[in-house]
């Protein structure tokens, strides 16, 4: 009972919330509809060459089609419609992302059979929720003007995220589901594959000649010769580095290397500087049982959400806007996090809502120009690894308020039966910082 009030509460809170944010954002629709040629053009177009039979792959510099081939099929409704029709619908598909992108991520938590444990409310949820939308309402209001898809990536990447780590499912089911949703998302840009990494920590057992072929069948769709012609149009429109002076809106490796080593490094220095993430990543993050990712939910979501934002990082262009993926990633980290974690995550959530150009002027330009988003971004790329690592050693993620609660001394059986399920003892603790 308790957890069905919980479900029909959380939904209005954060419709609320999250309708208030569309209202804010609506401040970005009117410069979208400034530039009949942003991103959204070349998608509508690929569309239109896929239905007419030609390559949506054409060498073009101007606005060129760079994502997968399969995605082609994601904006094949879109070429239906006349190009000021559609510009519409995908605006409105875009607010349905954010509307479905937190109830997702809380999905995902639950989904652990010791989130009932570790204090998971309303409250906690609407204020995580407020916090994202804070991380990610510049990234978002310029993804927003671009008419990108970052925020349509991410969703597609937590649902599949669900489906993995779903109860209720059988094995076969999250399979095909879970890995095909998450393979999708993973696949719509570039950086995004990265996620796909996180299943050399997966041991899939039985399950890795299934899971081969769900991804198999993905990569090979529509035709596998559109994935000759997305190769050289990748490598026709792509430059090594940002463009000279790009270290403004660049905000990664790339950037990095282009405003501190110089444009001439920039093509080397990158594939040396994702070593001492990656070495991370193989040493902290754990491993998963692919048969349990249900028990493990919670640290499997980390682990997601640190390899998706591990993919913007090291992103050939890291325009700021790809960072709009911070919405569900601060969400799920707040979710899980403890006390101590809470203040560092709250500390970079200030700094990311604080610094716009178009609140500090100069000010967050000078930020800008060393960096400051790629550095915070790297932090919070190891709090989620250290998250991920603590959640899966069977740690709550109230632990250290030093205070047990009501809750640990009565949950009795339960606690008692997840244990024995999981093979780990866990202590549930309290505190007052978030569970207000």
């Amino acid at each position: 009972m308790q957890r069905a009030s919980y479900n029909q509460r959380h939904l209005a809170l954060l419709t609320l919330v999250t309708g208030f944010f569309i209202i804010t954002l609506a401040c970005s629709v009117s410069r979208y509809f400034e530039f009949a040629r942003n991103d959204f053009f070349a998608y509508y177009k690929a569309a239109q060459r896929f239905l007419d039979g030609v390559s949506p792959y054409q060498d073009e510099v101007d606005l060129p089609f760079k994502y997968a081939p399969i995605t082609v099929l994601y904006f094949v409704p879109f070429a239906f419609f006349s190009h000021s029709v559609a510009r519409w619908i995908f605006l409105f598909v875009h607010f349905i992302g954010i509307v479905l992108l937190p109830i997702i991520t809380v999905r995902v938590v639950q989904q652990d059979p010791t989130s009932k444990l570790t204090g998971l409310n309303d409250n906690r949820v609407l204020i995580g929720t407020l916090l994202a939308f804070a991380a990610s309402l510049r990234f978002m209001e310029i993804e927003f003007r671009a008419g990108q898809v970052g925020i349509l990536m991410c969703l597609a990447i937590f649902l599949g995220s669900l489906f993995l780590c779903h109860q209720r499912l059988g094995l076969l089911t999250r399979i095909v589901l879970g890995l095909g949703l998450l393979t999708l998302g993973a696949i719509t840009k570039i950086h995004g594959l990265l996620v796909l990494g996180l299943f050399f920590r997966t041991q899939l057992q039985k399950s890795v000649v299934t899971s081969l072929l769900v991804v198999g069948a993905i990569l090979i769709l529509p035709k596998p010769q559109m994935w000759l012609d997305w190769l050289n149009q990748v490598k026709a429109t792509t430059p090594y580095c940002p463009f000279e002076g790009g270290q403004y809106v660049a905000q990664g490796i790339f950037g990095f290397t282009s405003a501190f080593l110089g444009i001439d490094n920039a093509s080397r220095a990158p594939m040396l500087l994702i070593i001492p993430y990656l070495l991370l990543f193989f040493f902290v993050c754990p491993r998963f049982r692919f048969e349990e990712l249900p028990n493990n939910a919670m640290a499997f979501l980390l682990a997601v959400c640190a390899m998706q934002l591990l993919g913007v990082i090291a992103s050939p262009l890291p325009w700021t806007h790809s960072y709009s993926v911070l919405f569900g990633i601060v969400l799920a980290s707040w979710l899980c996090a403890n006390f101590r974690e809470s203040l560092i995550l709250m500390v970079m959530v200030l700094f990311f809502a604080l610094t716009p150009s178009g609140f500090m002027g100069e000010f967050a330009r000078t930020l800008e120009r060393g960096q400051s988003i790629f550095f915070t971004a790297s932090l919070l790329f190891v709090l989620l690894m250290f998250q991920a690592r603590r959640l899966s050693q069977g740690r709550f993620h109230t632990e250290g308020c030093g205070k047990k609660s009501k809750m640990s001394q009565g949950v009795g059986s339960d606690l008692e039966t997840i244990t024995n399920a999981q093979g780990r003892n866990r202590t549930a603790h309290t505190c007052p910082f978030i569970s207000i």
